[in-house]
């Protein structure tokens, strides 16, 4: 059995809708992310030729929209959506990277209590070989080993890779190959 898939074993139903629900809000992340470089380029080349504001019909017709009255109004303007672009997405992969946190935490929790479950519910014979302040903290430190530093290394790679997909295609889009 793959290694993703052993894992999965793991979670129980509601953990698994739990870890579907991270990995759409990872996703949701992984497009502001995007669209926060899809807007740096323009935002720099209309920095450096504020003429382009007359040049291209799309910022024209919103300068016109917006009734501005100077380009330099314009550019201000501009320049303050995308600060609170930035901070609305910094706010919310702030948000996700807590969730992140908190959904392994409780991971970890739920593995200890099944360990200790487990060593509570086996047979009497099994706790005379085995001291019981080892089993104990054998139970922690198996919930607090590989198990959850491998889930925590999961998420932000599956956040990583799904920003450099969507960054390639957005590359992709806006100059083929």
């Amino acid at each position: 059995m793959a290694p993703a898939v052993r894992l999965l074993t793991l979670f129980s139903g509601a953990e698994k809708r739990r870890l579907i629900g991270v990995a759409v809000l990872i996703f949701l992340g992984g497009l502001l992310e995007v669209g926060a470089a899809g807007l740096l380029v323009p935002y720099f080349l209309l920095l450096q030729n504020p003429n382009i504001i007359q040049e291209d019909p799309r910022v024209a017709t919103l300068y016109d929209a917006l009734e501005m009255s100077s380009p330099t109004n314009f550019i201000v303007l501009v320049s303050a959506v995308l600060l609170l672009y930035f901070v609305m997405k910094n706010a919310y992969l702030s948000r996700l990277a807590f969730l992140q946190a908190k959904f392994v935490a409780e991971k970890q929790c739920s593995l200890t209590k099944r360990l200790f479950s487990a060593y509570m519910r086996a047979p009497y014979a099994f706790h005379l070989k085995h001291n019981s302040a080892e089993l104990q903290n054998t139970s922690v430190l198996q919930a607090f080993s590989g198990i959850p530093k491998l889930m925590s290394a999961g998420l932000v790679m599956l956040a990583e890779l799904l920003v450099l997909i969507m960054l390639s295609t957005l590359l992709l889009i806006v100059r083929p190959l």
